[in-house]
Protein backbone atom coordinates (compact mmCIF):
# COMPACT_ATOMS: atom_id res chain seq x y z
CA UNK A 1 0.00 0.00 0.00
CA UNK A 2 1.41 3.78 -1.12
CA UNK A 3 2.03 6.23 1.78
CA UNK A 4 0.04 9.21 0.88
CA UNK A 5 1.93 12.96 1.07
CA UNK A 6 -0.51 13.65 3.91
CA UNK A 7 0.79 10.52 6.25
CA UNK A 8 4.31 11.00 5.37
CA UNK A 9 4.01 14.70 6.62
CA UNK A 10 1.96 13.42 9.52
CA UNK A 11 4.90 11.35 11.00
CA UNK A 12 7.47 13.48 10.38
CA UNK A 13 5.65 16.17 12.20
CA UNK A 14 5.40 13.56 15.21
CA UNK A 15 8.69 12.71 15.23
CA UNK A 16 10.38 16.58 15.05
CA UNK A 17 7.94 16.98 17.47
CA UNK A 18 8.88 14.15 20.09
CA UNK A 19 12.48 15.54 19.62
CA UNK A 20 11.57 19.22 20.47
CA UNK A 21 9.91 17.95 23.21
CA UNK A 22 12.90 16.02 24.71
CA UNK A 23 15.12 18.89 24.04
CA UNK A 24 13.53 21.39 26.15
CA UNK A 25 12.72 18.85 28.78
CA UNK A 26 16.78 18.20 28.68
CA UNK A 27 17.95 21.65 28.69
CA UNK A 28 14.56 22.82 31.69
CA UNK A 29 16.56 20.22 33.60
CA UNK A 30 20.35 21.07 32.85
CA UNK A 31 18.79 24.97 33.89
CA UNK A 32 17.19 23.74 36.85
CA UNK A 33 20.46 21.72 37.73
CA UNK A 34 22.60 25.20 37.45
CA UNK A 35 19.86 26.85 39.60
CA UNK A 36 19.98 24.62 42.13
CA UNK A 37 23.61 24.79 42.34
CA UNK A 38 23.59 28.49 41.58
CA UNK A 39 21.35 29.81 44.64
CA UNK A 40 21.98 27.12 47.05
CA UNK A 41 18.50 26.47 47.57
CA UNK A 42 19.14 22.25 48.45
CA UNK A 43 19.03 20.50 52.04
CA UNK A 44 20.80 22.49 54.52
CA UNK A 45 23.51 19.43 54.74
CA UNK A 46 24.45 19.80 50.85
CA UNK A 47 24.94 23.54 51.16
CA UNK A 48 29.13 23.85 51.81
CA UNK A 49 28.21 26.76 53.85
CA UNK A 50 25.10 25.71 56.45
CA UNK A 51 23.59 28.37 58.35
CA UNK A 52 24.34 27.11 61.45
CA UNK A 53 28.04 25.28 60.77
CA UNK A 54 31.10 26.82 59.15
CA UNK A 55 34.40 25.18 58.70
CA UNK A 56 32.57 22.08 60.35
CA UNK A 57 32.00 24.20 63.60
CA UNK A 58 28.91 25.18 64.79
CA UNK A 59 28.77 28.75 65.03
CA UNK A 60 28.12 29.72 68.86
CA UNK A 61 26.66 33.64 69.19
CA UNK A 62 28.97 34.99 72.52
CA UNK A 63 26.91 37.53 74.12
CA UNK A 64 29.57 40.28 75.36
CA UNK A 65 29.10 43.26 77.61
CA UNK A 66 30.18 46.38 75.76
CA UNK A 67 28.84 49.50 74.32
CA UNK A 68 26.94 48.83 71.12
CA UNK A 69 28.18 51.97 69.24
CA UNK A 70 30.85 50.90 66.55
CA UNK A 71 29.43 50.49 62.80
CA UNK A 72 31.98 46.86 62.39
CA UNK A 73 33.46 46.88 58.64
CA UNK A 74 35.29 44.28 56.73
CA UNK A 75 36.56 44.46 53.21
CA UNK A 76 37.10 40.83 52.07
CA UNK A 77 37.05 39.41 48.64
CA UNK A 78 35.05 36.67 46.70
CA UNK A 79 38.16 34.80 46.61
CA UNK A 80 38.21 34.57 50.37
CA UNK A 81 34.11 33.71 51.37
CA UNK A 82 35.57 30.00 52.39
CA UNK A 83 39.11 30.88 53.63
CA UNK A 84 39.30 34.33 55.51
CA UNK A 85 36.05 35.37 55.21
CA UNK A 86 34.96 31.97 56.87
CA UNK A 87 37.24 32.16 60.13
CA UNK A 88 35.80 35.61 61.00
CA UNK A 89 32.53 34.24 60.63
CA UNK A 90 33.67 31.06 62.91
CA UNK A 91 35.52 33.43 65.25
CA UNK A 92 35.01 37.20 66.41
CA UNK A 93 32.13 37.70 64.08
CA UNK A 94 30.12 35.67 67.12
CA UNK A 95 30.68 38.48 69.51
CA UNK A 96 29.44 41.64 67.85
CA UNK A 97 25.36 42.03 66.52
CA UNK A 98 24.64 41.18 63.07
CA UNK A 99 23.39 44.74 62.49
CA UNK A 100 26.41 46.68 63.44
CA UNK A 101 29.04 44.17 61.01
CA UNK A 102 28.95 45.01 57.37
CA UNK A 103 31.09 43.22 54.73
CA UNK A 104 32.08 44.88 52.15
CA UNK A 105 32.79 42.92 48.83
CA UNK A 106 33.76 42.77 44.92
CA UNK A 107 31.09 41.05 42.97
CA UNK A 108 29.77 38.01 44.42
CA UNK A 109 28.65 36.67 41.43
CA UNK A 110 31.30 33.80 41.08
CA UNK A 111 29.83 32.27 44.91
CA UNK A 112 26.36 32.97 44.90
CA UNK A 113 25.55 30.29 47.00
CA UNK A 114 27.98 31.63 49.69
CA UNK A 115 26.03 35.01 49.17
CA UNK A 116 23.08 33.26 49.48
CA UNK A 117 23.81 31.06 52.57
CA UNK A 118 25.17 34.37 54.50
CA UNK A 119 22.52 36.69 53.73
CA UNK A 120 19.87 33.91 55.26
CA UNK A 121 21.77 33.73 58.75
CA UNK A 122 21.62 37.51 59.22
CA UNK A 123 24.62 39.28 57.59
CA UNK A 124 25.06 42.49 55.96
CA UNK A 125 26.98 41.35 52.46
CA UNK A 126 27.58 44.38 50.59
CA UNK A 127 28.52 43.35 46.96
CA UNK A 128 30.48 46.26 44.52
CA UNK A 129 31.67 47.07 41.49
CA UNK A 130 35.41 46.98 42.82
CA UNK A 131 37.96 45.02 41.17
CA UNK A 132 39.50 42.59 42.84
CA UNK A 133 43.44 43.33 43.17
CA UNK A 134 45.53 45.34 45.21
CA UNK A 135 45.98 48.49 42.83
CA UNK A 136 45.55 51.73 44.42
CA UNK A 137 42.59 52.66 42.99
CA UNK A 138 40.64 49.44 43.28
CA UNK A 139 41.06 49.39 46.99
CA UNK A 140 40.30 52.48 47.40
CA UNK A 141 36.97 52.00 45.80
CA UNK A 142 36.25 49.47 48.06
CA UNK A 143 36.88 51.83 50.89
CA UNK A 144 34.36 54.06 49.36
CA UNK A 145 31.95 51.80 49.61
CA UNK A 146 32.63 50.87 52.98
CA UNK A 147 32.60 54.70 54.20
CA UNK A 148 29.20 55.29 51.40
CA UNK A 149 27.90 52.50 53.62
CA UNK A 150 28.33 54.14 56.73
CA UNK A 151 26.84 57.17 55.61
CA UNK A 152 23.72 55.51 54.02
CA UNK A 153 22.92 53.99 57.34
CA UNK A 154 22.92 57.12 59.06
CA UNK A 155 20.60 58.92 56.53
CA UNK A 156 18.36 56.01 56.86
CA UNK A 157 18.12 55.37 60.53
CA UNK A 158 18.94 59.05 62.07
CA UNK A 159 17.21 57.83 65.30
CA UNK A 160 20.30 55.25 66.08
CA UNK A 161 22.69 57.52 65.25
CA UNK A 162 24.45 56.96 68.86
CA UNK A 163 24.75 52.82 68.00
CA UNK A 164 27.50 54.42 64.95
CA UNK A 165 30.04 56.75 67.06
CA UNK A 166 32.74 55.05 65.74
CA UNK A 167 33.32 53.72 62.16
CA UNK A 168 35.96 50.78 62.37
CA UNK A 169 37.90 49.45 59.47
CA UNK A 170 39.17 45.93 59.17
CA UNK A 171 40.80 43.54 57.17
CA UNK A 172 39.75 40.48 56.11
CA UNK A 173 42.93 38.82 57.93
CA UNK A 174 42.49 40.56 60.97
CA UNK A 175 41.03 39.54 64.76
CA UNK A 176 39.17 41.67 66.57
CA UNK A 177 38.69 41.31 70.25
CA UNK A 178 35.88 43.41 70.44
CA UNK A 179 35.89 43.93 73.90
CA UNK A 180 39.31 45.44 74.53
CA UNK A 181 37.85 47.75 71.57
CA UNK A 182 35.02 49.11 72.67
CA UNK A 183 37.23 49.80 76.02
CA UNK A 184 39.91 51.94 73.96
CA UNK A 185 37.15 53.78 72.03
CA UNK A 186 35.55 54.48 75.48
CA UNK A 187 38.84 56.80 76.33
CA UNK A 188 37.85 58.95 73.34
CA UNK A 189 35.12 61.51 72.97
CA UNK A 190 33.46 60.64 69.22
CA UNK A 191 31.97 64.48 68.76
CA UNK A 192 35.15 65.37 68.52
CA UNK A 193 37.65 64.30 65.18
CA UNK A 194 39.62 61.37 66.23
CA UNK A 195 41.50 59.20 63.73
CA UNK A 196 42.99 55.95 65.60
CA UNK A 197 45.13 53.17 64.66
CA UNK A 198 48.79 52.01 64.44
CA UNK A 199 51.55 53.86 62.85
CA UNK A 200 54.42 51.10 62.08
CA UNK A 201 57.25 52.58 64.14
CA UNK A 202 59.09 49.43 64.57
CA UNK A 203 58.28 48.17 60.88
CA UNK A 204 60.73 44.18 60.70
CA UNK A 205 60.70 43.79 57.22
CA UNK A 206 63.58 46.64 56.06
CA UNK A 207 61.51 47.38 52.27
CA UNK A 208 58.44 48.17 53.87
CA UNK A 209 60.60 50.28 56.93
CA UNK A 210 62.19 52.42 54.36
CA UNK A 211 58.98 53.13 52.90
CA UNK A 212 57.25 54.06 55.96
CA UNK A 213 59.99 56.15 57.92
CA UNK A 214 58.25 58.88 57.38
CA UNK A 215 55.55 59.34 54.22
CA UNK A 216 56.82 61.95 51.32
CA UNK A 217 54.29 63.31 48.53
CA UNK A 218 54.51 65.70 46.14
CA UNK A 219 51.20 67.22 46.52
CA UNK A 220 49.83 68.45 42.64
CA UNK A 221 45.98 68.48 43.26
CA UNK A 222 43.77 70.89 44.77
CA UNK A 223 45.63 73.91 44.50
CA UNK A 224 47.94 72.64 46.93
CA UNK A 225 51.59 74.52 46.39
CA UNK A 226 54.18 72.24 44.88
CA UNK A 227 56.14 70.70 47.87
CA UNK A 228 57.16 67.85 49.80
CA UNK A 229 54.90 67.30 52.81
CA UNK A 230 55.47 64.53 55.82
CA UNK A 231 52.69 63.17 57.64
CA UNK A 232 51.72 59.71 59.27
CA UNK A 233 49.27 57.35 58.62
CA UNK A 234 47.22 53.93 60.10
CA UNK A 235 48.45 50.79 58.48
CA UNK A 236 45.37 49.39 56.27
CA UNK A 237 44.14 46.81 58.30
CA UNK A 238 43.16 48.62 61.28
CA UNK A 239 41.61 52.25 61.91
CA UNK A 240 38.58 53.62 63.02
CA UNK A 241 37.12 57.06 62.97
CA UNK A 242 34.79 59.08 65.61
CA UNK A 243 31.42 60.44 64.14
CA UNK A 244 33.21 63.87 64.45
CA UNK A 245 36.01 62.84 61.77
CA UNK A 246 33.56 60.72 59.86
CA UNK A 247 31.33 64.15 59.01
CA UNK A 248 34.79 66.14 57.99
CA UNK A 249 35.94 63.35 55.49
CA UNK A 250 32.43 62.84 54.22
CA UNK A 251 33.58 64.92 50.70
CA UNK A 252 36.17 62.64 50.31
CA UNK A 253 35.38 59.19 51.41
CA UNK A 254 31.71 59.25 50.22
CA UNK A 255 30.94 56.13 47.69
CA UNK A 256 34.49 58.02 45.92
CA UNK A 257 37.45 57.53 45.11
CA UNK A 258 38.41 61.50 45.34
CA UNK A 259 40.93 60.95 48.27
CA UNK A 260 42.95 58.54 46.29
CA UNK A 261 43.22 60.98 43.25
CA UNK A 262 44.04 63.91 46.03
CA UNK A 263 47.00 61.46 47.67
CA UNK A 264 47.81 59.19 44.67
CA UNK A 265 48.21 56.52 46.74
CA UNK A 266 46.64 53.61 48.21
CA UNK A 267 43.26 53.80 50.64
CA UNK A 268 45.27 53.44 54.03
CA UNK A 269 48.13 56.10 53.01
CA UNK A 270 45.51 58.15 51.27
CA UNK A 271 43.37 58.45 54.42
CA UNK A 272 46.41 59.72 56.82
CA UNK A 273 46.88 62.13 53.81
CA UNK A 274 43.46 63.60 53.68
CA UNK A 275 43.49 63.38 57.85
CA UNK A 276 46.54 64.98 58.55
CA UNK A 277 47.55 67.64 55.52
CA UNK A 278 43.99 68.25 54.21
CA UNK A 279 41.88 68.72 57.31
CA UNK A 280 44.95 69.39 60.31
CA UNK A 281 44.33 66.67 62.47
CA UNK A 282 46.92 64.05 64.02
CA UNK A 283 47.11 59.94 63.83
CA UNK A 284 46.61 58.27 67.32
CA UNK A 285 48.28 55.74 66.97
CA UNK A 286 47.80 52.77 69.82
CA UNK A 287 50.60 50.20 70.30
CA UNK A 288 47.88 47.23 71.32
CA UNK A 289 46.77 47.55 67.75
CA UNK A 290 47.91 44.75 65.23
CA UNK A 291 48.48 44.40 62.04
CA UNK A 292 50.60 41.98 59.95
CA UNK A 293 54.25 44.14 60.28
CA UNK A 294 54.42 44.26 64.04
CA UNK A 295 56.13 41.16 65.44
CA UNK A 296 53.93 39.81 68.06
CA UNK A 297 55.33 35.98 68.13
CA UNK A 298 57.11 36.43 71.21
CA UNK A 299 53.72 37.99 73.46
CA UNK A 300 52.65 36.16 76.53
CA UNK A 301 49.50 34.88 76.24
CA UNK A 302 48.31 36.95 79.30
CA UNK A 303 49.56 40.10 77.22
CA UNK A 304 47.87 39.12 73.60
CA UNK A 305 44.65 39.18 75.66
CA UNK A 306 45.08 42.57 75.83
CA UNK A 307 45.30 43.50 72.38
CA UNK A 308 42.58 45.12 70.19
CA UNK A 309 43.54 43.37 66.98
CA UNK A 310 45.91 40.60 65.67
CA UNK A 311 46.86 39.96 62.06
CA UNK A 312 49.71 37.75 60.59
CA UNK A 313 51.35 37.92 56.75
CA UNK A 314 53.31 35.23 54.35
CA UNK A 315 56.70 36.78 53.54
CA UNK A 316 57.42 35.78 49.74
CA UNK A 317 59.34 32.49 49.76
CA UNK A 318 58.45 31.52 52.77
CA UNK A 319 55.80 28.60 53.15
CA UNK A 320 54.51 29.62 56.81
CA UNK A 321 52.44 32.56 58.16
CA UNK A 322 54.79 34.64 60.20
CA UNK A 323 53.97 37.14 63.19
CA UNK A 324 51.16 34.98 64.09
CA UNK A 325 50.20 34.79 67.79
CA UNK A 326 52.55 32.02 69.62
CA UNK A 327 50.26 30.54 71.39
CA UNK A 328 49.25 26.00 71.39
CA UNK A 329 46.36 25.10 69.09
CA UNK A 330 44.19 22.37 69.33
CA UNK A 331 43.78 22.13 65.78
CA UNK A 332 45.74 21.54 62.61
CA UNK A 333 44.22 23.89 60.25
CA UNK A 334 45.15 26.62 63.00
CA UNK A 335 47.70 28.31 61.08
CA UNK A 336 46.53 32.05 61.60
CA UNK A 337 46.22 31.07 65.02
CA UNK A 338 42.80 32.75 64.73
CA UNK A 339 40.83 29.94 66.43
CA UNK A 340 43.87 29.06 69.47
CA UNK A 341 43.20 32.73 70.07
CA UNK A 342 39.61 32.68 70.03
CA UNK A 343 39.69 29.86 72.22
CA UNK A 344 41.90 31.88 75.00
CA UNK A 345 39.61 34.57 75.37
CA UNK A 346 36.02 32.56 74.94
CA UNK A 347 37.15 28.85 76.59
CA UNK A 348 33.10 28.65 77.19
CA UNK A 349 32.86 27.61 73.35
CA UNK A 350 32.48 24.08 72.86
CA UNK A 351 34.51 23.30 69.97
CA UNK A 352 36.97 24.82 71.91
CA UNK A 353 36.85 21.74 74.06
CA UNK A 354 36.60 19.41 71.36
CA UNK A 355 40.82 18.30 71.57
CA UNK A 356 44.05 18.70 73.62
CA UNK A 357 46.06 21.29 72.86
CA UNK A 358 49.10 20.93 70.40
CA UNK A 359 51.64 23.27 69.39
Amino acid sequence: MQTTPHFKFKAMFIRNAKTLLYTVLLFGCVGLIFLYNLTGTGRADEDPLRLDYVMGKPLEKINLDYKKNIFFSVKTSVKNYRTRLSLLLLTWFQTVDKDQLFIISDNPSRDVKFVHAIRNAGYNLIPSNCKDSHKPLDLCCKTGQECGTYYKELREHPSEKDRYQWFCHFDDDVYVNVKQLSSLLQQYNHSKPYYIGRWPREVYVNEFLEAASEELINVKRFNYPIHTVQYKYATGSTRCMSYAMMMEVAEFFNYTTRYCQVALRSDDVSQGFIVEIVLGHELTSVDEIHGQFEDISQASAEEIKKYVTVSYRRRPGIDHLINHVNIPSNFSDDEQRFKAYHCLLYPEVSWCRSSSPSV
